[in-house]
């Protein structure tokens, strides 16, 4: 043979020689290579485990909070609708209308001459009108009317 193919076919050897060689992998690196990728994915299992739990622990805590919200709304819905009556009362007494009348005749609420005491059964009916706003105990508005003659 010609000292040319020699020289192309050891050429054509060693080059292939030295790319399937660098093709493989011993069994040393291969199962270095499995444990460090083993080591890893134990790692993202522990944290994706964690975050799982993180995310469950936040899930019941979103839960509780939306029960106390609703629980809380509720009550605020409770006490606006007192108040609206509350503030519906005060109204009604604001616009003058009457929601109790007593009246006392001048034969029921005399003064002595040149006094300004009330006699006893004058008293006791103011008693009576005064129990009755007392049960009833709300918030009013209170007018005392009297007249005198020119006689003092």
């Amino acid at each position: 043979m010609n000292k040319n193919k020699i020289i192309f076919l050891v050429g054509a050897m060693f080059l292939i020689g030295l790319i399937t060689n660098t093709g493989c992998a011993t069994k040393k690196y291969v199962l270095g290579e499995a444990a460090a990728l083993d080591q890893k994915i134990e790692g993202m299992e522990t944290a994706v485990e964690e975050n799982q739990k993180r995310i469950k622990e936040h899930d019941e805590r979103l839960t509780t909070l939306g029960s106390l919200i609703t629980q809380h709304q509720s009550e605020l819905n409770q006490q606006k609708s007192e108040l609206d009556s509350q503030i519906s009362d005060v109204r009604r007494f604001a616009q003058g209308k009457l929601i109790l009348q007593e009246i006392l005749r001048n034969d029921e609420a005399k003064f002595e001459f040149e006094s300004y005491e009330l006699g006893g059964e004058t008293k006791v009916a103011l008693d009576r009108f005064v129990e009755t706003l007392i049960a009833q105990n709300k918030g009013l508005y209170l007018e005392i009317q009297g007249h005198a003659d020119s006689s003092g």
